[in-house]
């Protein structure tokens, strides 16, 4: 039944998107969702049957695991037991000495230093040109928006418009809602390894399985932002057009690095990993204080009653629809919820502690979880790009609140899809 649930919920997310179309006769495009489909069957088959890719997921893993290491005995050098270091007095609670904020997000000062580099240097710029040279030959998307798309792979929900900037203006309204989706979809390199840390002890080859589980995104983001809201004709022509009358591809639009050395990169790649961190630790304040006065509220009914529970229960058929089973739906569509309420971050943590769960329902979990579309990156999402297209302030809001459904309905059809060859 768990099969038959699966592949129940891709019809269900591409219905979803057929049934809200702008557009229902232009959205019914077969060859769109066959090639969608397709695309994502491919990748999933590769991750999962092909021996090579599953021991290249192991040794990133392994590699995250060292730099994982490497950053906490710095953050012990600076901040001595509060970051794990032996205390100077007795610890009555082991799992109180865990403080996430010196611990764990570190970590991402680290990466985005790195990161930095990695631009620097031109390795990411080769591997977001590689993929969207590949996304502008099957889905036939132009330039400026197979870039944007391939760049929210490696980078947050604002860092991705920065990178087509200058061609921001050009993109039609269902181009804008797709680069949005794309980001909504996805993580970003910065906190996907942080992400693999937290994994790594429940899930063999994290690091693989979540980069795996937002590159399956992007062609379902794809196909769903283009059944929900299809291009017009006029719009895609006139953007081919600015691009040079269909001539000028990716290729011309290749990313420069913004650093002048590589010990720049580093600095300012650590100076964008602290406000990173900053934003998160904000982030989490403000949702975990929302929940615990709406779990206040619903206190006044009954003691037993939370937010968690409900979102636990208004979410089993989803969870179900992902190929769990019906005993796991609770506590699964509980990590839904919280993905969607607070992100995907607290997620991850509660799916690293949860034993209720098989290994096959925490793969599907790792997947369907792997993406930014929560309440908070909207706020994000909103406030960056109507900086950017402040005469399309409206359209931003109208498209983004849109995009929180696509891009959940993206990354539950990529763990449906996990669930059927797991």
């Amino acid at each position: 039944m768990e099969y038959v649930a699966g592949v129940l919920g891709i019809a269900v997310a591409i219905g979803l998107a057929l049934l809200f179309s702008e557009q229902k006769r232009a959205a019914w495009n077969p060859r769109l969702i066959v090639l969608g489909l397709l695309t994502q069957v491919f990748l999933v088959l590769i991750v999962r049957f092909v021996p090579p890719i599953q021991d290249l997921f192991l040794f990133l893993s392994a590699g995250v695991s060292q730099l994982e290491r490497s950053t906490l005995a710095a953050a012990q050098f600076l901040f001595g037991y509060l970051s794990g270091a032996k205390p100077p007095f007795e610890v009555v609670d082991e799992g109180q000495n865990f403080l996430i904020a010196f611990r764990v997000l570190p970590l991402i000062i680290v990466i985005s230093a790195l990161a930095a580099m990695a631009f620097h240097v031109g390795l990411i710029p080769f591997v977001v040109n590689l993929l969207a040279r590949l996304l502008r030959r099957v889905f036939g998307v132009t330039g400026a928006l197979a870039l944007g798309v391939s760049g929210s792979l490696f980078f947050g929900t604002i860092e991705t418009p920065l990178l087509i900037r200058e061609y921001l203006t050009r993109l039609g309204r269902a181009e804008l809602f797709a680069l949005i989706n794309a980001s909504m979809a996805t993580i970003a390199g910065s906190v996907m390894v942080l992400y693999a840390s937290v994994l790594s002890p429940v899930i063999d080859g994290a690091a693989g399985h979540l980069f795996a589980a937002s590159l399956m995104s992007l062609p379902a983001a794809l196909m769903l932002s283009f059944i929900w809201m299809p291009p017009a004709q006029k719009e895609t022509s006139a953007a081919a057009a600015q691009e040079g009358g269909g001539s000028v591809g990716v290729e011309s639009l290749r990313l420069k690095s913004p650093y002048e050395s590589a010990s720049e990169a580093l600095l300012k790649g650590a100076q964008e990993g602290l406000g990173i961190v900053l934003q998160i630790i904000a982030a989490l304040l403000v949702l975990f204080a929302s929940v615990n006065l709406i779990d206040a509220f619903l206190g006044l009914f009954s003691d037993s009653l939370t937010l968690q529970v409900l979102l636990g229960t208004a979410l089993q058929p989803v969870a179900w629809l992902l190929g769990i089973p019906w005993a796991e739906t609770a506590a699964a569509g509980q990590l839904l919820g919280t993905k969607i309420v607070l992100n995907e971050f607290v997620s991850f943590l509660n799916l690293a502690q949860d034993t209720s769960l098989s290994e096959k329902s925490r793969l599907v979990l790792t997947y369907a979880l792997c993406g930014f579309a929560n309440l908070g990156s909207f706020g994000i999402i909103v406030s960056g790009l109507s900086t950017l297209l402040p005469q399309r302030k409206s359209e931003v809001v109208s498209l983004t609140l849109r995009s929180l459904v696509v891009g959940n309905l993206a990354t539950f059809m990529t763990g449906a899809m996990v669930g059927l060859f797991a």
